[in-house]
């Protein structure tokens, strides 16, 4: 792993570009202080589904146009955590490793949590989990902290670009969707399992 540190804003289970940066650093930090930018990843991810990409959206409280990301407050109106779980179930089931790695993500989907920020961090902490297992050992992972103050993240568009070069890996659906780059960190997790590290340091070394 390189010696170098980036800043990343905070993602809803983030997609594999995402991740594929934020291996690459020894230290990640990510951006609170920002104003909190709608419709993005954020509180958004994409998943597979059968009829294609599926966007699940966490719902968030009204926020104002001066709203940091920080403070930044999840709406529990809608019963959203079940709702996300099944569409999660009902897409990756079926994959090779879902059965080893549920028990690590569904609590999130179990406990209510007040703040986007936190809730973020706990599947975070869980695709860290997942990866140590899975891969490595915990003290080589990235440290991960929150900027104490603005510093301008990695833009978006850096990471949300389906035009990127994915090599392609085994995905649900594929036989009759074709290849669906750039979804979701849990898509490769649960389809490739201890192969995602390699997948994304490979990944890595491409676009460097």
């Amino acid at each position: 792993m390189s010696t170098n540190s980036i800043i990343l804003p905070t993602a809803y289970l983030g997609p594999v570009a995402y991740y594929r940066r934020w291996w690459q650093a020894e230290r990640v930090e990510v951006e609170q202080w920002e104003t909190f930018p709608k419709r993005t990843y954020r509180n958004r991810c994409r998943i597979a589904g059968v009829n294609g990409p599926q966007l699940l959206t966490i719902p968030v409280e009204k926020c104002d146009h001066h709203q940091l990301t920080k403070d930044v407050r999840i709406s529990y109106c809608t019963p959203w955590q079940q709702q996300h779980w099944m569409a999660l179930r009902s897409a990756y089931e079926h994959t090779p490793y879902f059965e080893y790695f549920e028990d690590a993500f569904r609590p999130c989907y179990e406990t209510q949590v007040d703040y986007l920020l936190d809730w973020n961090e706990c599947l975070q902490d869980k695709v860290q989990q997942v990866f140590c297992l899975s891969h490595r050992s915990l003290d080589t992972l990235s440290v991960v902290t929150r900027t104490t103050t603005w510093v301008a993240p990695v833009p978006e568009t850096v990471w949300n670009d389906d035009t990127e070069e994915f090599e392609p890996y085994y995905q649900v659906f594929s036989d009759r969707q074709g290849f669906r780059p750039n979804l979701s960190i849990v898509d490769l997790l649960f389809n490739m399992g201890p192969e995602s590290m390699l997948y994304l340091t490979k990944q890595g070394k491409r676009e460097k």
